[in-house]
């Protein structure tokens, strides 16, 4: 039997020979290959080899992918609490994370199809409700309900699209990052992140990053320490 270039780098995965299969694995990144199980071999594969920026950059990768994905998740966990200096991490509240998951229970065109769909079924029923000389409350009822269902699945496909397109969000990838309070290397040290800390970046000036963190601290990392997870 022939095996692919995937095929073979998960074999020398499963024999205990990461680098190997590293090397087999990274050139389909580079050919465009991304994909769930990818950048989550190859996560692994750092993982196994204590690179664990490189890991957490490739299961947030995967994430983006699936981001429901319980297994890829639980990865990033047992990574991060490998970490000396992690950024704080705060897990989204029940109302948040209930419409995170809606949201992404559905393609992005379904929800603008079942939108436009919803949308012509309240048209329809407000014809009905306008036209009927009795029993008008169903089709008046059905008219709101249809139109509050299509505004809800616009909100998620305006979600969805919004959430696609960001590419703020990045990991840290020296094994230890001082964060300045100024973008100069001369400037105060605040505090010092491990490699694998997840950010979100911002302004750029003279080579340097502003970074943001989720309890509100942010300062100034120089600009080749980090790489976003999505858009490159």
């Amino acid at each position: 039997m022939v095996y692919g270039p995937f095929q073979q780098a998960t074999e020398l995965y499963e024999n205990g020979k990461f680098k190997e299969a590293l090397d087999l694995y990274l050139p389909m990144l580079d050919g465009g290959q991304g994909s769930v199980a990818l950048h989550q071999n190859v996560g692994s594969c750092y993982f196994r080899l204590s690179d664990n920026a490189n890991a957490i950059l490739h299961f947030e990768k995967a994430l983006r992918f699936d981001p429901l994905n319980n297994s890829i998740k639980n990865n990033i966990e047992v990574v991060r609490d490998q970490l000396e200096d992690p950024s704080p991490i705060y897990d989204r509240i029940f109302i948040q994370e209930g419409l995170f998951q809606l949201m992404h229970f559905l393609p992005t065109i379904l929800w603008l199809i079942l939108a436009l769909l919803l949308a012509w079924a309240s048209v329809f029923f407000i014809r009905k409700y306008i036209f009927l000389n009795s029993n008008r409350k169903i089709p008046f009822f059905s008219a709101i309900i249809s139109l509050l269902l299509a505004v809800t699945c616009l909100y998620f496909f305006f979600g969805k699209n919004a959430w696609l397109a960001k590419n703020d969000e990045a990991i840290l990838m020296p094994e230890s990052t001082a964060v300045h309070t100024a973008p100069s290397e001369d400037s105060q040290v605040q505090f010092k992140l491990s490699g694998g800390s997840k950010v979100v970046v911002g302004e750029e000036m003279d080579g340097w990053t502003q970074i943001h963190l989720q309890n509100n601290a942010k300062g100034w990392v120089p600009k080749g320490d980090f790489q976003r997870i999505a858009g490159e």
